[in-house]
């Protein structure tokens, strides 16, 4: 290859020297501000790679490399003062310029520059301009990208899309090591949100939860220390649904090697119970894996809590105070029951580590807060039982008698504050506050105080001789700490200073600290909460703040509620109304819902980001934003005494999970993972909601019906990817719906709707009498049914296997079913009702025996099956376990013979000797029996007893195949069968028929 000397003036891409590919050019910048250009062409799209090499020179950044299209577009861009190399990816065939100029300092001395081929393809090399997430590069998964850093404030960003919530697995690999960390890699979702950061010197592993499938934004920037070197960037998603996931239970914690990026663990969670869940590695001394991570997901692979450095108190400080060196830990209620999963995961490198789970009661939550066991035991009720309802007076002070420093009487605002927290408190226990004038009667009283900038507020307390409350006094601080105004000086909900005062308060009440530690440096007495639990997210009484947001409770939360309820009772006052609650969309909040009406839920419609809601008492839901603007997490708690009934829900893809009632899902715009939980639990389509198919499947669980009968047009409803029964409900108009592969239910409404049957037993429910209803056949698994009345126009069916009337049910299966058998077959089965029930059979029982015996099972064990049935069922059809022998024929006699008098003397000597010989059991008795009476046909004598059994066996078949008869009950079926069967004799059959109530009715031809 050549080498070519630059020619002046080059300074613009319109003068560029024209280089090939492989040649070196030697040049030199004449000044600070001189530019050379290059122009390269190529004649396919691929890789570029430039070789610089700069005059020896002591600063390392002499020199700026910028690469640009035709159109003026920045590909690529680096600096150099030692000899490197660039490389690029070329999106097509065609011109492209490569720039020299100055950088932080000035050469004049020679370079050298060589521009070949590169080695793989354009999508191989990052491509600039990628600094915002707007303009970020788009990578697919396991897809290894190149990049580098052109300066210290270059930014590449990395658009990637994950197929599967769970977790996405980035590695980056930097081109060499460095003294310090010098890349940082974030994620970031689609808004703008950062859900992880991590730092390295050389390589690091993040394995970062997401909670939906979906693009996220990797971004690459610069750490503390500026190389220069370029890196590898490749990204893989995975879940536990790809990955082997080891079990965890309480009874065995698990030691693990992490040599991957994460380790997946399920467990087994019960509904209402709170667990923690514990990791120890370098940080505890627990292992070798340093700075481990911890994150709990739903079984859908929604992410529930993470944990990387856990907030702790320690007194080991000077002064004591929050510590976050402790290894992760979660804690966490579970909103339903089922499995979980465990990701443990750390910075990139090895280590061991171990896993542990431990479960905690609500009653060692509670006591945590309490001191009942002491004397004194801290309570106003101290002298009656635990629980009774106690009634307080408060006032607020003009004056101190108990000389607190720097006393000044509580502003309007303080004290309407103080009026709105004690109201909060009232309607969570049994207790009632009234407001009085006297300083000397009042049980708590209400003040602020100089306090130094130790505290927010002091609460002093003094007991009774039987170790109860007597007299509370509640100051908080009035004094700037610093140049800011006292954070209780105007208070208001969200603000740290209404925190403080909830805190207090609480004190008031009989609330101690959870933890062993004291504003004033005593001790506390035990028990204490273990140290996942001790925050501001599970009671405002914690030193500690909400792991989860920087907002501050609003309310008391969840252990605060559960240890007043402990102490006085749970206000259980009816509010007699439903109650609705609904949400900020735009600011920051943290709360507890006190759900006591009659019907009470939860309205999202104004949230814009998805929400986590758990219905069940004692959980944590996610509604809104935080602070940062990103997703709020665990902000919205249901006290464990409290109950909710609904949610209508908003536009955006929300986990929502009911409780044990029978909760109602309204609306459903986005595409939602829905849990009903226990109870009989229903999802209704909103009035403006016109097609749901893509929200179902897939994504329902413990749920028994959908409902879209409020929809103001039609709906599309495809359940098929269910593997629950359930029940669904169409609209007023033409509707379509499929039904869950686990069976259920389909009622169309008014309108020309489709219903479509899916692997389940599938039912199509109409509102009026069949009578008034007309069915006809089409092709195989294929039907009309018209609404004769013309109120719920005419469906059209596709494998549903019945239709539910108000007076019955008609099978559509049996006819087809039936052609399977021959006609000997399908009457030996009918004569089976006969002799072992006395009755005819319904259409559902007899295809039962249909496709069993085509399916190849002896008729002599159906008939045996039969007789067992029977015996069963003694009250119904008179065998029993210990009847005898002649018993067993006489029964037999009376159903198929009609001989009401059972078997005549020789007929009876006869088949009891069979029996007594063994040459037969009574279950093949039965076919000798009813084979015999065939051949009394046209016998002058006995001739009535063919006839009758005959018009048995067409009646039945009458009912059960052509009418395809089936009972809303099995009870009916029994009595209804019956009846039929005893209105029959051997020259009539036509009161019968009548009784069936379908003489005009032939459904199909099948």
């Amino acid at each position: 290859m050549a080498t070519v000397v630059e020619r002046e003036s080059n300074n613009h891409a319109s003068s560029a020297n024209p280089l090939s590919l492989g040649d070196t050019v030697q040049g030199a910048l004449s000044s600070s501000s001189d530019w050379d250009f290059y122009k390269v062409t190529v004649s396919t799209g691929g890789a570029l790679k430039l070789d610089f090499s700069p005059p020896t020179a002591p600063n390392n950044y002499y020199f700026q490399i910028d690469v640009f299209d035709s159109g003026d577009k920045l590909l690529a861009e680096n600096f150099y003062g030692n000899t490197g190399t660039l490389s690029l990816g070329l999106p097509a065939a065609g011109n492209y310029y490569v720039a020299v100029t100055s950088s932080s300092s000035f050469s004049s001395g020679q370079y050298a520059l060589t521009v070949s081929n590169g080695v793989g393809s354009a999508s191989a090399y990052e491509s600039e301009a990628n600094d915002t997430l707007a303009t970020a590069n788009s990578i697919a998964l396991a897809h290894t990208i190149k990049g580098q850093l052109a300066g210290s404030s270059d930014v590449d960003c990395y658009r990637v899309s994950a197929s599967m919530p769970g977790v996405l697995v980035v590695d980056l690999v930097a081109g060499k090591t460095s003294s310090g960390n010098s890349f940082t890699v974030d994620l970031y979702d689609v808004a703008g949100n950062l859900l992880k950061e991590q730092s390295t010197d050389h390589a690091t592993t993040l394995s970062i939860p997401v909670s939906a499938s979906g693009d996220y934004v990797i971004k690459v920037k610069q750490a503390n220390v500026y190389d220069g070197s370029n890196y590898s960037l490749t990204v893989n998603n995975d879940s536990f649904s790809t990955l082997a996931a080891k079990a965890l239970t309480e009874s065995t914690p698990l030691t693990a090697t992490l040599s991957a990026a994460h380790d997946w663990y399920s467990v087994s969670l019960v509904a209402g119970k709170s667990y923690e869940f514990s990791v120890t590695g370098a940080t505890s001394s627990g292992g070798t894996l340093a700075d481990p991570a911890l994150t709990l997901c739903y079984s859908t692979g929604a992410v529930l809590e993470t944990c990387d450095d856990l907030n702790i108190w320690s007194s080991s400080l000077t002064p004591p105070g929050v510590t976050t060196t402790a290894d992760p830990q979660i804690a966490f209620t579970a909103p339903a029951t089922g499995t979980y999963y465990l990701m443990v995961s750390g910075n990139g490198g090895a280590g061991t580590y171990s896993l542990s789970e431990k479960i905690d009661t609500q009653e060692d939550l509670t006591q945590a807060l309490l001191e009942v066991q002491l004397s004194p035991s801290y309570r106003w009720n101290g002298a009656a039982a635990l629980g009774t309802a106690v009634s307080l007076e408060y006032t607020f002070l003009s004056s101190t008698a108990d000389e607190e420093t720097g006393f000044v009487a509580m502003t309007d605002n303080q004290k309407q504050m103080v009026r709105d927290v004690l109201a909060m408190y009232e309607s969570i226990a049994n207790i009632t506050f009234t407001e009085v004038l006297s300083q000397s009667s009042a049980d708590i009283r209400f003040g602020t105080s100089n306090q130094a900038g130790l505290s927010s507020g002091i609460t002093y307390t003094s007991f009774n001789t039987d170790g109860s409350l007597r007299l509370t006094d509640v100051f908080l601080n009035n004094t700037a700490n610093g140049s800011s105004q006292s954070a209780t000086a105007t208070l208001s909900p969200g603000g740290y200073g209404y925190l403080t005062l909830i805190h207090e308060i609480g004190h008031a009440l009989g609330l101690k600290h959870p933890g062993n530690y004291d504003a004033g440096g005593d001790s506390v007495s035990p028990p204490f909460l273990p140290v996942a639990f001790d925050n501001a997210k599970f009671t405002v009484m914690s030193y500690l703040d909400n792991v989860d947001s920087t907002t501050y409770q609003s309310t008391p939360a969840l252990i605060d509620i559960a240890a007043l309820q402990y102490l006085y009772g749970t206000n259980t006052t009816d509010t007699g109304s439903a109650h609705t609650f609904t949400f900020n969309n735009s600011s920051a909040f943290v709360s507890s819902l006190l759900a006591r009406g009659s019907n009470d839920i939860i309205d999202i419609r104004d949230q814009t980001v998805a929400s986590k809601i758990f219905m069940l008492p004692g959980s944590l839901s996610s509604i809104g934003i935080g602070s940062d603007g990103a997703p709020a997490r665990n902000n919205v708690a249901i006290p464990f005494n409290e109950k909710l009934f609904g949610v209508i829900d908003g536009p955006a893809a929300d986990l929502i999970v009911g409780n044990t009632l029978n909760n109602m899902f309204y609306g459903f715009a986005g595409a939602n993972t829905i849990d009903g939980g226990g109870g009989s639990d229903t999802l209704a389509l909103s009035a403006t909601s016109t097609s749901f198919n893509t929200a179902v499947d897939g994504q329902l669980g413990n749920l028994e019906f959908i409902s879209a009968s409020t929809a103001t047009a039609a709906v599309t409803i495809d359940a098929h990817q269910q593997t629950e029964a359930l029940t669904i409900q169409g609209s007023a108009y033409g509707d379509s719906i499929v039904a869950s592969a686990g069976g259920g239910t389909i009622n169309g409404g008014a309108g020309n709707d489709t219903l479509t049957g899916g692997a389940g037993d599938d039912i199509a429910a109409y509102s009026g009498k069949r009578s008034n209803y007309s069915t006809t056949f089409v092709s195989a698994g294929h039907y009309t049914v018209l609404d004769k009345l013309g109120g719920s126009g005419k469906d059209t069916l596709t494998n549903i296997d019945d239709i539910r009337y108000s007076d019955g049910m008609e099978n559509l299966n049996v006819a087809t079913d039936a052609k399977l058998l021959s006609t000997s077959q399908l009457n030996s089965l009918t004569e089976l009702y006969i002799a072992f029930f006395n009755r005819v059979p319904e259409a559902s029982g007899l295809d039962y025996w249909i496709k069993q015996l085509a399916g190849g099972e002896n008729l002599t064990q159906i008939v045996k099956s039969f007789y067992e049935a029977g015996v069963q069922y003694s009250s119904q059809t008179g065998f029993s376990s210990s009847m005898t022998d002649q018993d067993f024929i006489n029964i037999f006699y009376k159903n198929v013979l009609g001989r009401s008098q059972g078997a005549d003397t020789d007929g009876l000597a006869y088949w009891n000797g069979k029996l007594a010989e063994g040459s037969s059991t009574r279950w093949s008795l039965a076919q000798d029996i009813l084979n015999s009476a065939h051949t009394f046909k046209n016998d002058a004598t006995w001739g009535w007893v063919a006839d009758l059994l005959d018009n048995k066996v067409s009646v039945g078949k009458y009912n059960a195949v052509t009418a395809a008869v089936d009972y809303l009950t099995s009870q009916e079926a029994v009595s209804k069968g019956m009846e039929i069967a005893q209105l029959i004799t051997p020259t009539d059959t036509s009161a019968a028929i009548q009784l069936i109530g379908l003489s005009d009715v032939v459904p199909y031809v099948a």
